[in-house]
């Protein structure tokens, strides 16, 4: 089973500190279930999912107001840029086309 914990981490599928009970657990079903080798596609497609607590957020950056102020002009300046891309005005109305 570390060969494919291994496998599955290199290519992103598994989290080496998390993952090895739920691939464990994949296998178990696998083995009670599958009549031939199984593909490693189908030990991903048993794998229970992972913990909510896994997916914990990041902590909001503190910003001064200067940064928070920079940081709220950047985006109107994305916004403007994207919206005259698509011939939008970037407070959300358009070129007054019907």
């Amino acid at each position: 089973m570390r060969a494919w914990t291994d496998a599955l981490t290199d290519r992103g599928i598994a989290d080496p500190q998390n993952d090895p009970a739920r691939i464990d657990a994949a296998f178990r079903y696998l083995a009670a279930h599958a009549e031939t080798w199984p593909a490693p596609n189908a030990l991903v497609a048993v794998m229970p999912e992972l913990p909510r607590e896994y997916f914990r957020a990041l902590p909001k950056p503190e910003l001064t107001p200067e940064e928070a102020e920079a940081e709220r002009q950047r985006r109107r300046a994305v916004i403007a840029e994207q919206a005259a891309k698509i011939g939008m005005q970037p407070d959300g109305g358009d070129d007054g086309a019907p």
